[in-house]
């Protein structure tokens, strides 16, 4: 049963999403509307007052800033997979560029960035096209000097830069044999776990009618075999530690994720943009793609810094006068370092 308890552990870890639009699955724990507005706004409150360990931004508002007048308003950057910056909590809060006129497709402020209204994306190219998952760094490590080091005869002949870049590289190629073997082996005890649970299923379905039953379905289960009694004490502890078929989906996607992408040896995610990854003045490729496919964290992130205060919605922002610019930087794996200074610059 160590599998099983371990995939629930990680499942229900998984599962936890603090800030996102609501969910129609009113069973899984994670809409705006079912959590505790402490836990959503911690950090706004006081250790003293409130008794929670937060950064006294209440207090600060109430006796730092009362009746102080915000003298302009700050534009923060966040550089990230990307905003929703049409999420109702961060709604005039978006940073727009007043030197460019929208969708005309034409570079207003001569910037070298057409259309670029709220800010820029650095993940993909002008036909829209985006770099969603990418391999990790210590991937492009040793598909770098793999050539070079994967058969160094004689260590005691490379010189101090070479030696620097060796031990670098057999790092980094433990480091992807132990992922790997960790994914490898996730992949397998999620495989088991799947059987049991379809076989599970299959035995109690003359009772509950259902391929995908929930812990009320089970009530109607009334067995004298030992088997259907061990598959419904099964499925009854699954239920009750919060097992949902989307977190089991998502947990397999994330795994082939790792095994197809982030440790992808062949992956060249950067072929839609076809850049010169070394030079920094090969900078004018992109979109205004301010959103893309994974927007959850950098939607987290803004909100933090700046959802809408004393909305009674979702989150409560730290700073009132602010404006949030998208800097599009961060893919689903390792960032390129280039991409990160680029939306600095």
């Amino acid at each position: 049963m160590k599998i099983y308890s371990l995939f629930i552990f990680i499942a229900i870890i998984s599962s936890v999403n603090l800030y996102g639009n609501k969910h129609d699955n009113k069973n899984d724990g994670t809409t705006i509307d079912s959590l505790n507005s402490t836990n959503l706004n911690w950090y706004n409150l006081d250790i003293k007052e409130n008794k929670v360990v937060g950064a006294s931004v209440q207090k600060a508002y109430f006796e730092l800033l009362k009746d102080a007048t915000p003298q302009k308003k700050i534009v923060v950057a966040v550089i990230d997979g990307g905003v929703d910056i049409y999420h109702e909590d961060l709604q005039g809060k978006i940073w727009i560029n007043s030197n460019e006129i929208a969708e005309n497709g034409i570079d207003d402020d001569n910037n070298g960035f057409i259309d670029d209204i709220h800010g820029w994306n650095f993940l993909g190219n002008s036909k829209g096209e985006n770099i969603n998952v990418e391999n990790m760094e210590y991937v492009r490590i040793i598909n770098t000097y793999k050539e070079l080091y994967d058969s160094v005869p004689d260590i005691s002949k490379l010189t101090s830069d070479e030696l620097s870049d060796y031990t670098m590289y057999t790092m980094c190629k433990k480091n992807y044999e132990e992922e790997l073997n960790k994914y490898e082996k996730q992949k397998e005890s999620y495989a088991k776990f799947q059987e049991r649970l379809s076989e599970s299923i299959e035995l109690l379905k003359p009772y509950t009618k259902s391929s995908n039953p929930k812990l009320d379905d089970l009530a109607k289960v009334n067995t004298s075999s030992k088997e259907e009694a061990n598959a419904l004490k099964f499925l009854e502890k699954l239920f009750k530690r919060g097992f949902t078929y989307s977190m089991l989906h998502n947990l397999l996607e994330r795994n082939e994720q790792y095994l197809t992408k982030h440790l992808n040896l062949d992956l060249n995610a950067r072929s839609i943009i076809n850049d010169n990854i070394e030079d920094y003045n090969d900078a004018k490729y992109g979109n205004n793609d301010m959103k893309g496919t994974r927007a959850d964290h950098g939607s987290f992130v803004a909100g933090i810094i700046a959802a809408n205060r004393n909305n009674e919605i979702g989150i409560d922002g730290i700073a009132e006068n602010v404006e949030i610019m998208v800097l599009r930087a961060v893919p689903d794996g390792d960032e390129f370092d280039k991409y990160v200074a680029l939306s600095i610059k």
